[in-house]
């Protein structure tokens, strides 16, 4: 009956070693597809963020060209404006020299 109980607690003690070690693996194979899972997520993260740059600098890029559009345009007007006076004024200058000359003619 000795003998016999000795090999019934080592078929036991092999079976719970089995089982121990198939569980220790099972829980390797979840760590590993967890951090395979976290690590995707991860990259998609980064992936986005960095599309996202992307954009902000091309719409910053976008309207920095079009603030300096506009102020190349302002530019132009005042240029423009400030002829539009310089002529005005040469003709007011020009009438009232007309007019002087009429006076005293």
């Amino acid at each position: 009956y000795r003998r016999r109980g000795d090999q019934l607690e080592r078929q036991l003690r092999e079976e719970h070693d089995r089982q121990v070690h198939a569980a220790e693996q099972r829980a390797e194979a979840r760590g590993r597809e967890a951090v395979q899972r976290v690590r995707h997520e991860a990259e998609q993260q980064v992936r986005h963020a960095q599309q996202a740059a992307a954009q902000n600098h091309d719409m910053r890029r976008g309207a920095e060209q079009r603030a300096e559009a506009a102020a190349a345009e302002l530019a132009k007007l005042r240029e423009e404006r400030t002829l539009i006076l310089a002529a005005a004024a040469a003709g007011w200058g020009v009438a009232l020299l007309l007019l002087i000359i009429a006076l005293a003619g």
